[in-house]
C-alpha cells in the first residue's frame, strides 16, 4: 500500500489516500472516498491532484456521475 495526500475541493483539507501497489500504474486519475467531506474524489496519485475543470467529462461539480 502506499499513501499520498490530496487537498478535498469541499472543505480545503488535505487528507490522506491510500493506493494499493500497482493500482493507477495504467490511470492517471483514481476514485477516493474522502474523509474530510464522505464523498468521492478523482485524485491522480503520484500528485495528489484533481482533474482541472475541463478534463472532468461526464462528471457534474458535485463529483457525482451525470448518467452519460
Amino acid at each position: 500500500m502506499r499513501n499520498f495526500i490530496y487537498r478535498c475541493p469541499i472543505t480545503n483539507f488535505d487528507v490522506q489516500g491510500t493506493i494499493a501497489d500497482g493500482e493507477g500504474e495504467d490511470r492517471t486519475y483514481v476514485a477516493q472516498s474522502c474523509l474530510a467531506c464522505g464523498g468521492f474524489h478523482l485524485v491522480d496519485p503520484l500528485t495528489g491532484k484533481l482533474p482541472e475543470r475541463g478534463e472532468r467529462r461526464g462528471l457534474r461539480s458535485d463529483n457525482k456521475p451525470s448518467g452519460r
